[in-house]
């Protein structure tokens, strides 16, 4: 990897609050002990780094005596690859600070922090009802939006979750919410939320099924401007296929986004499937199906993969971001894994 690279890494900001949100002010998150160890792509096949259109750039396992650590289920990395935020459906943010080798592979995370979520008040959620955060996109301003299942809504916070105090402008504030979500669904809601190139917004539900539609979902897009009630959100669907329901998105530098999906069966275990979107067929009643990038299933480096995030990175390479849910079961991993897309 180039010189370029190993600048970016060297220069790591301490703070990394700082490293993901471009904010200044102090820090004030609880650390948390996380550990990192290496994980391959293939547990015998130190060669096998291909699948699809993914280039293997390394993976970790993260543990943590904290039972607060667990169920991430969103992802955001610094534009400089050197820090990462994340919501879990637990309600907490945990922060972190990102390592890599010489030739860019991922190697490390060191500095973990987590906050409570905060209602509109600042308070802390407590209820489960109340604080399954699933999805994180960071909106053209700069804040951050989260989507919350079961008490179905979208409340947007300010872009650094690690700062605040009491002032006003570290309080979150809620925006209208797609009508059909605030009555039904469970913990089927809206799993994925992407801040498009042009500043929209688009939501995707896992498990809204649409009378008369073959495995389909409901979408919901925002132009991002401000809210204007009920009629924020117009209406598109996404189609499934098989057993895959989406779980994340992540916006392409070159316009476009990239849907994790994910399977499980008691027959065939866990798996997960990327796809690929253009730009130009997201829109207002639109079908979104897109194109196979990869399928990725056990003994490949794969869990409950719910996070990703694209980031360019310091060739000009497409890196794709994921990280599983590990639902706080022993019998999960909460994995972050990165690949680069083979364009």
């Amino acid at each position: 990897m180039s010189q370029k690279f190993l600048s970016s890494v060297r220069f790591l900001p301490l703070a990394i609050a700082i490293g993901c949100a471009g904010a200044t002010g102090p820090v004030q998150a609880d650390p948390v002990a996380v550990s990192a160890t290496q994980r391959p792509f293939h547990p015998t096949r130190p060669d096998r780094r291909q699948i699809g259109k993914l280039l293997w750039r390394g993976g970790l396992k993260l543990t943590s005596p904290s039972g607060k650590f667990g169920g991430l289920s969103s992802l955001l990395v610094a534009d400089d690859l050197g820090s990462m935020i994340a919501a879990s459906d637990d309600g907490q943010w945990f922060g972190a600070k990102l390592s890599y080798a010489p030739d860019g592979t991922l190697t490390d995370l060191s500095d973990g922090v987590m906050n409570p979520i905060t209602d509109l008040a600042g308070i802390p959620l407590t209820d489960k009802r109340w604080r399954d955060a699933e999805s994180l996109t960071r909106h053209a301003n700069g804040d951050l939006l989260v989507s919350f299942e079961r008490n179905h809504r979208v409340w947007r916070y300010p872009s650094n979750p690690f700062t605040g105090g009491d002032a006003p402008t570290s309080l979150p504030t809620s925006l209208p919410t797609p009508p059909p979500l605030t009555t039904t669904f469970g913990n089927g809601g809206i799993e994925t939320l992407v801040t498009l190139r042009d500043g929209r917004i688009l939501a995707i539900t896992e498990a809204q099924e649409l009378e008369g539609a073959d495995n389909q979902t409901a979408a919901y897009l925002w132009d991002g401007k401000q809210p204007k009630g009920e009629k924020t959100w117009v209406n598109l669907r996404f189609q499934r296929e098989g057993s895959f329901k989406p779980t994340g998105a992540a916006g392409l530098p070159g316009g476009g986004i990239l849907v994790v999906e994910r399977s499980f069966t008691p027959f065939t275990g866990v798996a997960m499937r990327l796809r690929r979107i253009k730009e130009q067929d997201i829109a207002p009643g639109a079908t979104l199906m897109g194109e196979e990038l990869a399928v990725i299933r056990p003994p490949l480096a794969i869990d409950n993969m719910e996070g990703i995030d694209v980031k360019r990175g310091p060739d000009g390479e497409t890196l794709v971001y994921l990280i599983s849910d590990d639902n706080f079961s022993g019998l999960q991993q909460t994995l972050l894994l990165l690949f680069e897309l083979q364009e």
